[in-house]
């Protein structure tokens, strides 16, 4: 069960044969961290390639919720999105820009 970075193309619907990034982390939506829309630190939360298929398996089901239009990116840089976006974060949390301050 491994691969939880990913990205993949829709298999039926209107967005069929799309490449879309896909977010690993599958949340339940009803627990308090969730409620309070912090999906991240979801009690029963679940990630693709760890706690259930992930990339490496040739179809696998995923929450509308977790796909995101890859545009033109192509399926490798797509597969990248996931990790990239948690080394921004950090940055962005870090307060090291020119003239910012932490509180």
């Amino acid at each position: 069960m491994i691969g939880h970075e990913l990205s993949g193309y829709v298999a039926s619907g209107p967005d069929a044969g799309k490449l879309v990034v896909i977010n690993p982390y599958v949340s339940c939506g009803a627990c308090r961290a969730c409620r309070r829309g912090k999906p991240n630190c979801c009690s029963a939360i679940s990630v693709l390639g760890v706690h259930r298929d992930g990339g490496m398996c040739a179809r696998i089901a995923v929450p509308a919720e977790n796909v995101y239009p890859a545009d033109d990116l192509t399926p490798q840089q797509a597969a990248m999105v996931e990790f990239l976006a948690i080394g921004a974060h950090a940055v962005a949390r870090s307060c090291t820009g020119r003239g910012t301050s932490c509180s």
